[in-house]
């Protein structure tokens, strides 16, 4: 790694920060208001008599993924930075094992004289998510489901997200993306 001419960057850590900085997820005034408004209505009729057949079901706005991060917009004119491309790839690394690793603590140089550009990276913390209870697998930055949640609640799905298609909304790409990846090691160990 040339870190005279390239800067070393934390670009996550094992704990939720990103770029140096934990961020908390903004809240979406208009989502809550509508939340308190919608519960003020309920109270209001709840007092009311009801008559049969008019009650209505309330539906859920909740743009909130199954893993507890929010999906934003970001982005969305392929303006990727490169911290981008590593918050995906932690993402992805939680899915493509079934939720049962994430890696993270992603740290380097990110190398533009190479074509395409390089991240150089080296000491990565991989949670574990155990079953039977085992603490740090993977050693003492392993933190287990705390980590991996520490991850998501400071994860915001940007426009790399999106293009691999990591949301709860496709249900496809973990059967596409492990045929795949089976392909690519049939074909490169025949070679």
């Amino acid at each position: 790694m040339d870190t005279d001419r390239f800067e070393w960057r934390k670009w996550n850590n094992n704990v939720g920060a990103v770029d140096g900085k934990i961020s908390h997820r903004p809240m979406d005034v208009d989502h809550e208001l509508a939340k308190l408004d919608n519960t003020m209505k309920k109270d209001c009729d709840d007092m009311m008599i009801i008559e049969e057949g008019s009650e209505d079901e309330e539906s859920s706005d909740d743009e909130d993924d199954s893993h507890g991060y929010h999906v934003e917009d970001d982005n969305s004119n392929n303006d990727f930075k490169p911290s981008d491309y590593l918050q995906a790839f932690s993402h992805f690394t939680y899915l493509f094992t079934n939720r049962k690793v994430l890696v993270c603590d992603l740290q380097g140089v990110y190398n533009t004289d190479s074509v395409p550009p390089t991240f150089e990276l080296s000491d990565p913390a991989i949670h574990y998510r155990s079953k039977k209870g085992r603490n740090m697998v993977f050693g003492r930055t392993d933190k287990g489901q705390k980590g991996i949640q520490l991850f998501f609640n400071s994860h915001k799905c940007t426009g790399i997200c999106k293009i691999m298609e990591l949301s709860k909304k496709n249900t496809h790409w973990n059967k596409q993306w492990h045929r795949d990846f089976a392909t690519d090691m049939a074909n490169n160990c025949s070679v």
